[in-house]
């Protein structure tokens, strides 16, 4: 029998010879490999790197975000039966203000008061309800609290055979109000010392950048998940009266007032500008004006007359009303009467209508300005003009509250305006409320998620809602943290990996076959040679299999080598930019974290080069096969 010594020899002797096909089949043997080395590397890489990020923040905790098959008001508040209920409570309201209008002496005419019904308001052309009227109104509230009873009942019996460690609340400040930001107070930051005008407030109510983003991107938050978010030294205790908040960063430059990077900065002038923020942030104070509704309406009603007076100073015959209201030049201050020619029965005729208004709902103006402190840095609002690939970090795997503006619930003493928001904390659930519960292990929150998440995309007809509540699932979303959903990533990579590495391997032992099968081909008068001195059939098929292995070899190394290369390439490319993400997603405390997507899993890659050797030796077999059991005399007498 041949010694392995031998047999290298003489396999190292061919690799000598046709040396552009050996570099070519190399080459496309090892192309898929690369590309599955390289995914491999990156992965890792970024796996590893998520990992230590998640050191801090909620990273080593279990949240899922539980969405409740919650149907709001709007689908339920425009039946026949709640029409013809608005409309009886319609006609009993008209006859009580003119009762009223009547003790009073006050004129009143039923064909001008609002109507709460909507024609056609109904998808399928039926009447409806319009929930901005005092009576829709009170009918959604009670159709509200009614379902969100059903579905605190229905979430309690659903999540109640799970070890639940913690369940946390959250809600957007205003939203326990028919018209969210409307009819209770609103919320204007105020910018430069300066209240934000009627106009540049409902314009704010749909911009969230910055600090007038305050105005519609503001949450109260479970002080337990906020915890991990303070800034060094800050503490949500309450202290003189100011409320505890965490800003985004970039209403936090805003605050400082720090002029907002250009889009050419570079990384290091990013990081530099967290470590000030943060720095500087901490404790740092600015003030809100809180506003109810008829506040809100004698502001602008002073604004519209003063723009009259403006447009119309020099007309001639314009006369001048007798009762001019102004705002004020300091912020948050109720109007101020800067006229008043009313005779005597002019104002006692509006006495009676104030009376006539309040006895019907409406409240006396309200409006405070109160301190903010800013004890956490949370991440600015997305902008989804500007997309770059590191925002995938970002927005899929991290460890943060996300965007907005967040206030621990201990604040509630503090601000008596939103007390129906706080105590609905710990009230039924509504659409408005988000609900965190936490798990002690990763495996009870996978089991929870796998067994009760309700999967909305499988829905394309019909009430999700009520199909979902027919199967007693619950709308689930791992919250804060990557912690589960690396855990289902690697494992579902892990089986990509294996069932690509299969399909790969059988795509390159064709191609090696054809190689091989061809090498053998051209090789048998050699073969007859060392059949015809005495060598055997496995002595021959021990050169052609060594031969093969040192090809698997130069496959395996070019593979693995391509595979960091080019992990190396994407880390130089995107690395700074993944650790600045990372940095702000994580809410790092370390600064000095880098974000490396270059990663070695000895597993993943001990089985790539495995396979490598047994695709290349299986591509061997068939054509020595067929080689072997030629007649020599036949291959020495051939010339081809």
């Amino acid at each position: 029998m041949m010694l392995p010594q031998d047999s290298l020899i003489l396999a190292y002797t061919k690799l000598k010879t046709r040396r552009i096909r050996l570099i070519i089949t190399v080459f496309i043997s090892a192309i898929l490999f690369v590309v599955l080395a390289t995914v491999s590397v990156v992965i890792n890489g970024t796996i590893q790197s998520i990992e230590s990020f998640s050191e801090e923040g909620l990273g080593k905790r279990y949240l899922m975000q539980v969405q409740p098959n919650y149907q709001d008001v709007f689908s339920k508040i425009g039946t026949s039966q709640n029409v013809a209920r608005a409309k009886a409570e319609f006609e009993e309201l008209k006859k009580a203000k003119a009762a009223e209008a009547k003790r009073l002496g006050l004129e009143y005419d039923p064909k001008t008061e609002l109507s709460p019904i909507i024609p056609q308001g109904n998808p399928d052309g039926t009447e409806s309800i319009d929930t901005s009227h005092p009576i829709g109104q009170k009918i959604a509230s009670e159709i509200d609290k009614a379902t969100a009873l059903e579905t605190k009942t229905y979430v309690e019996r659903v999540t109640s055979n799970y070890a639940i460690r913690e369940t946390y609340n959250s809600r957007t400040v205003g939203s326990s109000y028919a018209m969210p930001g409307f009819d209770g107070f609103t919320i204007s930051p105020l910018i430069k010392g300066k209240e934000p005008s009627s106009d540049d407030a409902q314009t704010n109510m749909f911009s969230p950048k910055g600090i007038a983003g305050m105005t519609a991107n503001l949450q109260i938050m479970s002080d337990g998940l906020l915890q991990p978010f303070l800034l060094d030294g800050a503490t949500t205790e309450l202290q003189n009266g100011e409320v505890a908040v965490l800003a985004p960063s970039d209403a936090a430059e805003e605050i400082l007032g720090l002029a907002p990077l250009t889009v050419n900065a570079t990384t290091e002038q990013k990081l530099e500008r967290i470590k000030e923020v943060r720095e500087k942030i901490s404790a740092t104070t600015f003030q809100v004006c809180l506003r109810n509704k008829t506040s809100r309406d004698k502001q602008q009603y002073a604004t519209q007359q003063a723009a009259e007076i403006a447009q119309n100073k020099n007309v001639k015959d314009y006369v001048l009303p007798d009762l001019i209201y102004s705002v004020q030049a300091d912020p948050c201050l109720d109007t101020v009467i800067t006229r008043d020619k009313r005779n005597a029965d002019q104002k006692k005729t509006d006495e009676k209508q104030a009376e006539f208004d309040a006895k019907f709902g409406k409240v006396p103006a309200v409006q405070r300005l109160v301190t903010f402190r800013v004890v956490g840095v949370t991440q600015p609002q997305p902008d989804f003009q500007s997309f770059k690939i590191t925002d995938l970090l970002g927005g899929i795997l991290t460890s943060s509250l996300g965007t907005g503006w967040f206030i621990p619930a201990t604040q509630r003493t503090v601000l008596p305006e939103f007390e129906r928001d706080f105590a609905a904390l710990s009230d039924p659930i509504d659409a408005n409320h988000n609900v965190y519960l936490e798990f002690g292990t990763v495996e009870q929150a996978r089991v929870f998620s796998k067994e009760k998440s309700c999967d909305i995309s499988s829905f394309f007809m019909g009430d999700p809602f009520a199909e979902c509540a027919a199967l007693d699932k619950l709308f689930i979303n791992p919250f804060g943290s990557s912690s589960v959903a690396l855990d289902e990533f690697r494992s579902t990579f892990s089986t990509f990996f294996s069932r690509a590495l299969m399909v790969i391997a059988l795509v390159s032992a064709l191609i090696l076959m054809g190689t091989v099968g061809k090498i053998i081909s051209d090789s048998r008068r050699e073969t007859a040679v060392f059949r015809a001195i005495g060598a055997k059939r496995l002595d021959i098929a021990q050169i052609y299999i060594t031969y093969t292995a040192i090809l698997a070899v130069f496959v395996s190394v070019f593979s693995v080598a391509t595979a960091v290369i080019v992990a190396r390439l994407l880390q130089s490319r995107f690395g700074d930019e993944f650790t600045l993400q990372a940095l702000v997603s994580f809410n790092a405390r370390d600064l000095t974290r880098t974000f490396s997507m270059v990663g070695i899993d000895m597993g993943q890659i001990g089985m790539l080069v495995a396979i490598i050797f047994a695709g290349s030796i299986l591509s061997t077999i068939i054509p020595l096969l067929t080689n072997l059991r030629r007649n020599p005399i036949k291959d020495m007498r051939d010339e081809r």
